[in-house]
């Protein structure tokens, strides 16, 4: 029995069917989430070695040449590209489109592991691994003012907004930035160290072994094995000032007797200005699937809450807000889309001459688009520029095959 026929004996039966897609429809329609841009993972890994005080060209023989030479035995693998700069490595790992990326870096891992005893033993610590991500971009950015000092600001920034913002459901990450880095600045005094027979690498050696945090085994507790860590790093200018450097006449001789602890800000290689004056920014950023508009508008509460905590004292400007695109842009297509769906079914109409048939092809495009919602719904799909274009396509697909 054809499908028409079938429709036709048995009209209760299609009714039903229609209501429920209808019903399903616009229920699916209201739970899509919205982005500017669909969520498309790239398929690469960028691998990042730090290697102080040394040259490129030392930096790609000792550093990039070993882990290019054994992350190149990494089945999936479709390129890999390298770049050699003073004191660091980056080497991009191009995958298969249809890589695991999240499964990829433990291969990665493994691979560098095995690297290591290649490596030269300066590097800092263990080469990082980043995944290049379509979303890479804030979609939610707000500028932090007040007359306190900046450095106080940014702590502020990143102890109490930034964790407040975290905790939204859909955040992957915020990020405060603007304030140049601190870094300690020790002026020894010479003529003192040499009078109490101590050199200035003795004491660069004990900075360097008081300055650690290292794995000290792990315990069974309960049935569960627990990892222990002795944490032996500076927390303040007092500890680096109180820390013994020798021994004599009975006392101990501190850093402080011998040289100058003070705290300063490195030069800053970027600034981030806004109306002529330095501010500290904050990004947030969204996970894959998650809802733009739903985020923003809860980080906008947020920051609407510290603005009426603090009157006077901290302001706030939106400096990047992604809503504002994403209505643009879906409105645009939108408004194309019903613009397009009238003039096509008015061209029918006039050659046709027909307004029955005009009529069920005009109810089919809502029809199709409905059961169109349903799908994107279970395939996990968001409004974004790339599918309401599709969607807009598809409304003239419907009318030329109808």
């Amino acid at each position: 029995m054809k499908l028409a026929d079938f429709s036709i004996k048995h009209p209760a039966i299609i009714t039903i069917i229609l209501l429920a897609l209808v019903f399903f429809g616009v229920l699916s329609f209201r739970s899509i989430s919205q982005s500017l841009f669909p969520d498309i993972g790239l398929p690469s890994i960028i691998v990042f070695t730090a290697y102080p005080g040394v040259s490129p060209k030392d930096i790609e023989r000792e550093v990039t040449d070993p882990l290019e030479k054994e992350l190149s035995t990494m089945p999936g693998v479709q390129r890999i590209t390298s770049s050699s700069r003073n004191s660091v490595s980056f080497i991009t790992v191009e995958m298969d489109w249809d890589t695991n990326l999240d499964m990829k870096i433990g291969e990665l891992r493994e691979k560098i592991n095995g690297a290591m005893g290649n490596l030269p033993e300066g590097i800092q610590g263990v080469p990082m691994l980043f995944k290049m991500e379509a979303n890479a971009m804030p979609i939610y950015s707000v500028s932090v003012l007040s007359d306190i000092e900046r450095q106080t600001l940014t702590r502020f920034a990143e102890d109490e907004i930034a964790p407040v913002l975290s905790r939204i459901g859909g955040v992957a990450e915020v990020n405060v930035h603007g304030a140049p880095p601190q870094i300690v600045d020790i002026k020894v005094h010479l003529n003192q160290i040499e009078s109490k027979g101590i050199s200035v690498l003795d004491i660069f050696q004990l900075l360097k072994s008081n300055n650690v945090s290292l794995p000290a085994g792990s315990v069974v507790f309960q049935n569960q094995s627990l990892n222990i860590r002795t944490a032996a790093e500076f927390s303040s200018i007092s500890e680096i000032e109180q820390m013994v450097i020798g021994y004599r006449d009975t006392s101990f001789i501190r850093l402080k007797d011998v040289a100058e602890v003070s705290l300063r800000e490195k030069r800053a290689e970027t600034e981030t200005i806004s109306n002529g004056e330095d501010v500290i920014i904050v990004d947030v950023y969204k996970q894959p699937k998650s809802d733009t508009n739903t985020i923003i508008i809860e980080a906008k509460k947020v920051i609407d809450t510290f603005s009426r905590d603090y009157p006077g004292i901290l302001s706030f400007k939106i400096v990047a807000d992604q809503t504002a695109d994403i209505k643009l842009a879906i409105n645009s297509v939108k408004n194309a889309a019903i613009t397009g769906g009238i003039l096509a079914v008015a061209v029918l109409l006039l050659f046709l001459l027909s307004f029955r048939t005009t009529i069920i092809i005009a109810i089919s495009i809502p029809l199709s688009l409905l059961l169109a919602f349903i799908g994107m719904r279970l395939k996990g799909q968001s409004f974004n520029l790339m599918t309401l274009g599709g969607l807009t396509v598809a409304i003239g697909m419907i009318v030329d095959n109808s």
